[in-house]
């Protein structure tokens, strides 16, 4: 019999008593959707979530809007008197302190673990998602709450019968089922069975619904706050205990295929450079200095580092050779037995031969874990974990999608840091563990890579927008997501819009970063940047705590869709756990009436855009209540 077909299907739920226009756009309705989940189920069901509470007594509130969640709850028990295991991975200490949820379902045969994270990282579980049998997936903003059912508008996605990306998030879901063991500690490097092929640069590829289509999931990672220039080739810092060991396919292949014709890359302070869009996005596996090969681009085709003398591209070939970090070109160390991607010579390393190849020059190559890495040796599969200290970062450092930490510090993929952009951090700001173990793609860094290869527009919807932090005291500046939009729209005139949330608990300190943002907007120089707040009404709906909001976490550019689980501030980027779906389909490969999950999820953003609960600055109340 021939295999389902694999499907992709937006799912959402829109708050009571909000209504859209007539004919207006529309996804499954999330609350079907979970209960078509539970009774597809036939072995397993394994679910991530921040929090539970499915029932109005939960949260002292009797309302008839509870009973969608009562009747998930109901499904759930029914699920496992048929002999379907529920595995449930959720955050400790929980919000919904009075919830008897999880107590209930543990009656019944449920296993759960809470997992410490605030113990671990200082933060929180925040992922929201299911894995079915191994084969069917739910990625998205809600938390296992009746109101997010019916009283908070919520958006994610349903993949059905696709094995390959259910088992790649279950490895996922299992990383936090290790830390939710008793007494469970952080890895100093995650086994190989939690390891990930599928990722930014090497996607699952397949059709849904007969449309070619490529996706990966995106989890968090290391924090990725912004730092002042550090003075060149700072020193190493003590190893670091890793959450997340060394990514793989690292630099070289990147850089084989971003510089064809040769360039010259800069030296990289303190963990790498910030080239804007060459930046491959890769750790380059502890390269502290990397060689200019052919042609040689100019100093300020890259920008970067200010005024700072390691802005200044080094040419480590022919007469231009100069000394680096203690070493000549000559006597830069190189690991035994490392094997070179093609294009790669030791002449190159060597700092001889510089003719119009491809290549890198590495220094502290002590660092790399030998001919384990598929970048470097041409093989497949997961590197093994390296002794102590190696990394595939310098000792000390971090793995990162898009280049090193060094110590507390963190390379910004992606992001041209100019002068001040970067900053460093005090001890009690140091990098949490890491939260994605190898071959994982940062959420962070799917997220700016998305919009780094947009070309027409990046429409975002958030509950929260903060180029700061907002958990910690004092509060830090961070511009990461804030600059992107700002550089796109400047750079490519990308047309952007971003819609934020406006709610009786919103934070009033987000309005002037919105203002901020939104000012940025030129028509007159072709730089489009709009912002609306979107506010749901409350009506007679009151008496219900923590409601009445749009909670959606998504950005759709005309290439790609990325469907996440936090708020843009950096706290959500660091110290939490949680989840991000980006996916990508070609037109040409849909038929007759099959739209690409971009353009789907663009009328999705477009409806809620231009209806009336969607507010422009200047039109919004402070106090983010409806006016009709």
């Amino acid at each position: 019999m021939a295999p389902a077909p694999r499907r992709l299907v937006l799912v959402e739920s829109s708050p009571q008593d909000m209504p859209f226009a007539s004919g207006s756009p529309s996804a499954q309705p999330l609350a079907q959707a979970w209960l078509q989940l539970l009774d597809a189920a036939q072995e397993s069901v394994h679910i991530a979530s921040y929090y539970w509470s499915l029932t109005g007594s939960d949260i002292g509130v009797q309302d008839p809007s509870s009973q969608p969640g009562e009747a998930l709850l109901q499904k759930l028990q029914q699920t496992l008197d048929r002999n379907v295991s529920l595995a449930v991975a959720t955050s400790h200490p929980t919000l919904a302190r009075n919830s008897t949820d999880l107590k209930m379902l543990a009656a019944r045969g449920a296993q759960v673990r809470y997992v410490p994270m605030g113990h671990l990282t200082r933060g929180v579980l925040h992922s929201k998602f299911w894995v079915v049998d191994g084969r069917h997936v739910y990625l998205g903003s809600a938390n296992m709450d009746w109101r997010s059912l019916t009283q908070v508008k919520e958006l994610g996605a349903v993949i059905s019968n696709c094995s390959r990306l259910a088992r790649d998030l279950e490895k996922t879901f299992q990383t936090y089922w290790v830390l939710g063991a008793p007494k469970a500690v952080l890895p100093k490097h995650w086994p190989h069975n939690f390891s990930s092929h599928i990722n930014h640069f090497q996607p699952l590829r397949a059709h849904f619904d007969g449309v070619p289509t490529t996706a990966y999931f995106s989890v968090r990672g290391t924090p990725r706050p912004t730092w002042s220039p550090a003075p060149p080739w700072t020193a190493l810092q003590p190893p670091q205990r890793l959450l997340c060991p060394q990514g793989d396919s690292r630099g070289a292949s990147a850089l084989a295929r971003l510089w064809p014709g040769g360039r010259e890359i800069p030296a990289v302070p303190g963990g790498g450079p910030s080239s804007r869009d060459r930046w491959p996005g890769r750790c380059l596996g502890g390269l502290q200095t990397l060689c200019q090969v052919g042609s040689r681009a100019p100093a300020q085709d890259w920008g970067g580092w200010g005024s700072a003398s390691s802005s200044v591209p080094l040419p480590l070939c022919g007469e231009g050779r100069k000394k680096v970090a203690g070493h000549a070109p000559q006597q830069m160390p190189f690991p035994q037995g490392l094997a070179l991607q093609p294009g790669l010579s030791r002449d190159l390393v060597s700092g001889q031969g510089c003719g119009p190849r491809r290549g890198v020059a590495l220094s502290r190559c002590e660092a790399l874990p030998g001919t384990g890495d598929p970048a470097f040796s041409g093989k497949s599969g997961p590197a093994p974990p390296p002794t102590s200290p190696g990394s595939t970062c310098p000792a000390g450092s971090q793995t990162l999608e898009g280049g090193c930490t060094e110590g507390s510090q963190v390379l910004e993929p992606g992001v041209q840091n100019r002068g001040s952009a970067l900053r460093d951090l005090s001890p009690k700001q140091a990098s949490p563990p890491q939260l994605c173990p190898h071959g994982r793609t940062r959420d962070l860094d799917a997220l700016l890579m998305v919009m780094r290869e947009a070309r027409q527009f990046i429409y975002a919807s958030v509950m929260d927008y903060f180029p700061t932090t907002r958990f910690s005291h004092p509060a830090r500046y961070w511009p990461v997501l804030d600059n992107a939009l700002r550089e796109v729209a400047f750079d490519r005139h990308v047309q952007v819009r971003l819609l934020v949330s406006c709610g009786l608990n919103t934070d009033p300190r987000m309005r002037p970063y919105l203002q901020s943002l939104q000012a940025f907007s030129n028509p007159a120089a072709n730089i489009s940047v709009d912002v609306k707040v979107f506010i749901v009404p409350v009506g007679n709906h009151s008496n219900i705590p923590f409601s009445r909001v749009n909670h959606s976490k998504f950005m759709v550019t005309e290439k790609a869709a990325y469907i996440g689980t936090s708020n843009w501030s950096e706290d959500y980027f660091s110290s939490t756990s949680g989840v991000g779906l980006v996916v990508s389909q070609r037109p040409p490969g849909a038929g007759p009436g099959v739209s690409t999950v971009q353009q789907q999820l663009r009328q999705l953003f477009e409806r809620d855009w231009s209806s009336r609960y969607a507010v422009g600055l200047d039109r919004q109340a402070q106090d983010c209540t409806w006016k009709g």
